[in-house]
């Protein structure tokens, strides 16, 4: 076994995790700051390798999703001046639902035979659409941005139907590995729901670990899910 990609992605990761705390702060450390600029970009690029390593049949959309991921995390890290930060997050929002739409096309390729079952098919996704209903509650609050609300909503169908073929996968192909799949869809969405509230204003906010560090762990366990 190549262990090497293993701990290129564990190493990479740890480190981000770290110093992501740093990465907008004046902390007069400025080395935690480049380490964070660094190891940043550098996540899906390793996940991507890890994947490669160890993928007996690599999907080309999974390749995708991971591509799509690594532009999202270059276009969050572009932010000049307040302008164009805004810009600059529609954009990786905009990264991040095409990897999405990558990742659930993968799943439901594998889950056709869902579509016989028309019943079992909406009673999965009702869930999803108690999820998104009251994720607008947010998104419908005073204050929010236009651009924002409806980049946010469009988002919001793209993750929960990507979670949902991987339910779709779970349920007709049940495995550690569709197991391991499915939670990472979960958590991605964990991940991607405090991430809006903090960034429409929300005041309870989780720490930046918090998103980083399940975000990394929601990509590794969808990866490891398609090996």
């Amino acid at each position: 076994m190549n262990y090497l990609p293993i701990i290129c992605f564990s190493t990479v990761a740890l480190l981000q995790v770290f110093s992501v705390n740093y990465q907008d702060s004046e902390d007069p450390k400025r080395w935690k700051r480049r380490v964070a600029k660094i190891t940043k970009p550098a996540l899906m690029p390793a996940l991507l390798w890890l994947y490669l390593s160890f993928a007996s049949l690599p999907s080309s959309y999974i390749i995708a999703a991971l591509c799509a991921g690594w532009l999202g995390d270059i276009a969050l890290m572009i932010q000049p001046n307040k302008k164009m930060a805004s810009t600059m997050f529609m954009v990786g929002l905009l990264f991040f639902l095409m990897g999405h739409i990558f990742y659930g096309i993968c799943f439901f390729s594998q889950s056709a035979t869902l579509f016989n079952k028309i019943p079992l098919f909406a009673l999965m996704y009702l869930p999803y659409l108690i999820y998104c209903l009251v994720l607008y509650t947010y998104l419908f609050a005073p204050g929010v941005q236009p651009t924002l609300r409806i980049g946010a909503i469009l988002y919001s169908i793209a993750l929960t139907t990507m979670s949902f073929s991987g339910l779709t996968l779970l349920v007709f192909s049940p495995s550690t590995a569709t197991a391991i799949l499915f939670i990472g869809t979960l958590i991605f969405i964990s991940s991607d729901s405090v991430l809006a509230l903090k960034d429409i204003g929300q005041k309870k906010q989780l720490p930046d670990r918090y998103i980083i560090g399940s975000y990394i762990i929601a990509q590794m366990f969808i990866v490891m899910g398609t090996y």
